[in-house]
């Protein structure tokens, strides 16, 4: 089997990743802006850190069984903030 990306995590079929082992590849399709999951899941946990629960309850399952964010939109301009900002936790925890 190829080394390639998660095929759950993508629309389209993922393409094999081609230099060396595969894992700087694979680090920079997790922290890709076209997957923000990554993004999502850590905002969720620093909130949680911040206040006691995440925006998404549920926070060590974002899938199909987990609870939806009770503030979606903010969950996202987070998360586009945060992927901005360099990946920056410092500049996240300002943010929040």
């Amino acid at each position: 089997m190829p080394r390639r990306f998660l095929a759950v995590l993508t629309a389209t079929a993922p393409l094999p990743f081609t230099n060396g082992s595969g894992r700087l590849e694979l680090a920079q399709a997790i922290t890709s802006r076209t997957n923000p999951l990554t993004a999502r899941v850590t905002v969720n946990r620093a909130w949680q850190a911040f206040f006691g629960r995440g925006l998404v309850r549920t926070v060590e399952d974002f899938g199909f069984q987990g609870e939806v964010p009770s503030h979606p939109e903010l969950l996202d301009w987070l998360a586009v903030e945060f992927m901005e900002q360099g990946w920056s936790m410092k500049k996240l925890h300002k943010l929040i």
